[in-house]
């Protein structure tokens, strides 16, 4: 199932990176389009949601899908612990972190997630730039990611660090050479950040 238009270039890539990657996390998993399809191509798929509706979707799908899911119901954030986190009526799609937050989540520290994983999908709705600032050249000898990106700050935040590290960075499988080139939102594009592109 795709969502939107624009996740179809994600879906690709993983049909032409089936042999490329082994340990694979989603975050931000949702109902797990993407999480299924990780584990229809033969990767082993951890899948990481805070929102316990979202988490007992997720589950049914994945048992109707025979799936072999790894299943963390928790948020991914740079430590662990526990946070509040927002529930958007009429789109949860947008549900995010924040202090302001009705319901306390469950915090798994990125550093763990990036260590297993070869390759990353991040739809974390603004937390992007904090899991990513993170890394380290070492962290992307070992791990791609694919990354939405929400508003200019958290893309303007990636792209300086990405080019700090000498990181690539590619949307619409051109390299992002400069900002203006760099996707702020899931209609630019997502970022495909690694040297595995």
């Amino acid at each position: 199932i795709i969502n939107e238009p624009w996740e179809q270039d994600i879906f690709d890539f993983y049909e032409r990176s089936r042999d490329r990657y082994r340990n694979v996390s989603d975050i931000g998993a949702n109902v797990g389009a993407h999480a299924i399809l990780m584990d229809l191509l033969g990767w082993r798929v951890r899948a990481y949601e805070p929102d316990p509706e979202h988490v007992a979707t997720l589950m049914q799908n994945i048992r109707l899908n025979r799936a072999g899911v790894d299943v963390y119901n928790a948020a991914v954030s740079t430590r662990n612990g526990h946070a509040q986190f927002v529930r958007v009526p009429r789109n949860t799609t947008e549900n995010h972190l924040d202090a302001s937050g009705a319901l306390t989540v469950r915090l798994i520290d990125c550093r763990e997630v990036f260590a297993w994983s070869d390759l990353v999908k991040i739809d974390c709705e603004g937390h992007e730039a904090a899991l990513l600032l993170t890394t380290t050249r070492e962290t992307w000898d070992g791990m791609d990611a694919i990354v939405e990106i929400g508003g200019e700050e958290n893309a303007r935040a990636i792209f300086s660090h990405m080019r700090a590290l000498g990181v690539p960075i590619r949307c619409a499988g051109q390299l992002v050479s400069d900002f203006d080139c760099m996707p702020q939102c899931c209609r630019d594009g997502s970022a495909f950040i690694g040297h595995g592109f």
